[in-house]
């Protein structure tokens, strides 16, 4: 296989003989021996050889230097010129055309193998780089139009995120407005129930009291008991609901001061057994060194009093409640075995007024869970649910030891 394809232009017919059958020695093709510059050019746009060993002083109207400017226009390749002139003049017209590489006449086969091997060398690096030149072009323009396209989407995703976010600021306008509204109606009409709600219940505890006096018959006392204790549920329903409201945010302004967290626990626990958890076991694990710790009581207790009157109300079984200290925070678990939550439920059950999925007829305002978790927030404390439907729920609660 030849080494590489080449063409000779001399016009010396013996010269041009020699230098063909030294060329094809060392191992290259000849594609074209030619005499003239035009015969040159026909050759050449035919084979596009890689290199061309041409006489500068050859026939007819073209020299070497013009003849190389010609082919180039064609195809870019390596030139050498071999040239009997030793006059300064004819050198430099020769470097004056910047050929790859001269030859003087007489030349050594083995410096025309090496002007040969160093000539293919560097066009075929040449070509190597066109090549690669030519493919990073492609890629650009590639990455150019990808580019291009994804800013288009960007500026389309943009637009749409614009719109968004004004239809947003919209919603919050509107929302915020009905809130205000929402508030109003809310204070309003708690003032309105608490002027009669207290009449009943003064008027309830009077007539207890006459027929305790008068000594009726228990039934009595039930019915009198039972107006009173109606009074006081709806009074505790109508102030929780208030505790929801974002406007009555006195109810949640921390006051720190030194709880014993057995007592407060206890305590709240034996006031729900009276109530929602009548009937219920509840368990109670407390692993405290110290049981003092700095927070907000009445914020404490609403923790707890909603959290364990949650579990009674959905589970008729024990609930067990487990408390210790994990560095600076008191860590409280509440676990029950009732009907559970969703995932979909676990996500929201922090929202006012949401109410699970399957709580079925079970009675509740679903505002309970977020006092809880806005009396947290007040005190700097998370809570973490792990729940499963049909196999109850665990409230882990984590509450900083000292507020600042």
């Amino acid at each position: 296989m030849a080494k590489g394809r080449l063409m000779i232009v001399e016009d010396e017919r013996f010269s041009a003989t020699v230098l063909q059958r030294t060329v094809e020695r060392l191992g290259y093709e000849v594609v074209g021996n030619v005499q003239n510059g035009q015969d040159a050019i026909e050759i050449f746009k035919k084979e596009l050889p890689d290199v061309i060993i041409m006489d500068f002083n050859i026939q007819g109207d073209l020299d070497g230097g013009d003849l190389s400017l010609a082919l180039a226009e064609i195809k870019r390749t390596s030139n050498i010129f071999i040239t009997s002139a030793e006059d300064e003049e004819s050198l430099q017209k020769i470097m004056d055309a910047k050929p790859d590489a001269y030859i003087q006449k007489p030349f050594e086969q083995r410096e025309l193998r090496a002007v040969l091997e160093l000539a293919f060398y560097k066009n075929k690096k040449e070509t190597e780089l066109n090549e690669l030149l030519s493919s990073l072009d492609k890629k650009v323009k590639e990455r150019t139009k990808e580019l291009n396209e994804t800013v288009r989407e960007l500026v389309k995703e943009m637009a749409q995120r614009e719109k968004v976010q004004r239809q947003l600021e919209e919603s919050l306008k509107t929302e915020k407005k009905f809130g205000k509204l929402k508030s109003s109606i809310i204070s309003n009409l708690s003032h309105e129930f608490k002027t009669p709600l207290s009449t009943i219940r003064s008027s309830a505890q009077f007539l207890t009291t006459l027929i305790e006096r008068e000594r009726f018959d228990k039934m009595n006392v039930k019915h009198s008991k039972r107006i009173e204790d109606a009074v006081d549920h709806l009074a505790g329903l109508l102030t929780r609901i208030l505790m929801v409201e974002e406007n009555v945010n006195e109810v949640y302004n921390v006051v720190i001061e030194q709880v014993n967290v057995t007592e407060v626990l206890k305590a709240t626990v034996s006031e729900l057994k009276l109530g929602v958890c009548q009937g219920r076991t509840i368990d109670i694990d407390i692993q405290l060194d110290d049981e003092l710790i700095e927070t907000d009581p009445r914020l404490f207790r609403l923790i707890i009093s909603n959290i364990v009157s949650n579990a009674c109300k959905y589970s008729q079984d024990e609930v067990l409640i487990s408390v210790h200290r994990e560095m600076d925070s008191l860590i409280m678990s509440f676990k029950d075995k009732g009907i559970g939550m969703s995932e979909s439920d676990k996500e929201q059950i922090f929202y006012r007024f949401y109410r699970g999925e399957n709580v079925g007829s079970i009675e509740g305002t679903g505002i309970g869970m977020s006092i809880m978790k806005r009396c947290l927030d007040a005190l700097g404390g998370e809570v973490k649910i792990n729940s499963e439907l049909g196999k109850g729920s665990e409230f882990i609660v984590r509450l900083p030891i000292n507020q600042e």
